[in-house]
């Protein structure tokens, strides 16, 4: 446990890690320090519970039943030995797809517009 760290001594961790353990026992509305490990491209093992499952794709992590310390241990051996030059590509992939401004702009888009279309058919 190293405690409080300044950003940049947090990123050189990060950076430096074969994985990054997320094994929250909460459910998450979102999962920061998930999102911070895969932005860097570092794979992350992640309970499965809250939205973790939603930012933990299969090229950059792995999930495990929260409270299941063996299949924890299983997921970190497993991307252990994966090519941190793929999953860094991979994350850079998602973080452009789904994590940028313009991403989140048109994912509201479409949720207001949805919204929009199916208010105008409940009864007052």
């Amino acid at each position: 446990f190293l405690g409080h760290l300044k950003a940049k001594e947090l990123i050189s961790y990060i950076k430096g890690a074969s994985s990054v353990i997320v094994p929250s026992q909460v459910y998450e509305t979102f999962g920061f320090s998930a999102l911070e490990s895969i932005a860097i491209g570092t794979p992350v093992v992640a309970a499965s519970i809250g939205a973790l499952p939603n930012l933990i794709h299969p090229e950059i992590g792995k999930l495990f039943p929260h409270k299941d310390l063996s299949l924890m241990a299983k997921a970190l051996k497993e991307v252990s030995s994966w090519d941190k030059a793929k999953v860094k590509q991979a994350a850079a992939q998602i973080i452009e797809r789904d994590y940028l401004p313009d991403a989140h702009y048109q994912t509201l888009q479409t949720i207001y517009e949805h919204l929009l279309r199916n208010a105008k058919s409940v009864p007052d």
